[in-house]
């Protein structure tokens, strides 16, 4: 985490969040506030935003009501870490060390790094990985995502990590958007995404 993200700075960013939106920020909106940390960042070191709020002292701990819906938060955190940490060992196992890069910074406005850059012949693929609760949950972290990542111009991955979800589903739910992503970006399930991963790597030894 930088430095520069000390306790009193954090405090101060979710005080201002709280000024402009009535609420502490979730971790969605952590993701694409300029004057925060990221939540990844914020899990690596404080054990995830709920820990951080009861650190910083504000009011609410949790966005969300009782200690059930606080602990399945928690545990949909951990499993998201858990499969970040997953996909980071697939990316280098297959593409090799050099050419997979960790919480890369991408040239966006504003604190945008992508979870994964992966260096292909095919060109660079950029990877974000979550884990949505639900359908509807997906379809709102897209939405947040593409927000804060829309602009980018190269291959972009939004990976699902959420098995209960099915490649279908995110198919049909994206077809049925408003606005449709932009052509290079595509949202898979985890298995999906592996597939399409391995596809690129048989074209690098070719």
């Amino acid at each position: 985490m930088p430095t520069e993200w000390d306790l009193e700075k954090i405090r101060n960013g979710f005080t201002r969040f709280f000024i402009l939106n009535g609420h502490y920020p979730t971790a969605d909106e952590v993701d694409v506030t300029d004057y925060l940390p990221s939540a990844r960042q914020i899990q690596r070191r404080f054990g995830g935003l709920v820990q951080l709020r009861e650190l910083i002292g504000v009011d609410v701990t949790d966005n969300t009501k009782g200690r059930t819906r606080s602990k399945k938060t928690v545990e949909i955190n951990t499993r998201g870490l858990e499969k970040e940490l997953e996909t980071e060992t697939f990316l280098v196992d297959m593409f090799g060390e050099h050419f997979v890069h960790t919480e890369k910074r991408l040239p966006l406005p504003g604190k945008s790094r992508a979870d994964f850059l992966v260096y292909t012949k095919e060109g660079t693929v950029a990877v974000d990985v979550f884990f949505p609760e639900s359908l509807r949950l997906l379809g709102r972290i897209v939405n947040l995502k593409n927000g804060k990542y829309g602009e980018y111009n190269e291959t972009f991955y939004y990976v699902c990590c959420n098995d209960l979800i099915t490649q279908k589903q995110i198919e049909d739910l994206m077809g049925n958007r408003s606005i449709q992503l932009g052509h290079n970006f595509k949202v898979f399930t985890y298995n999906e995404f592996k597939a399409q991963m391995s596809m690129l790597h048989r074209l690098e030894v070719i």
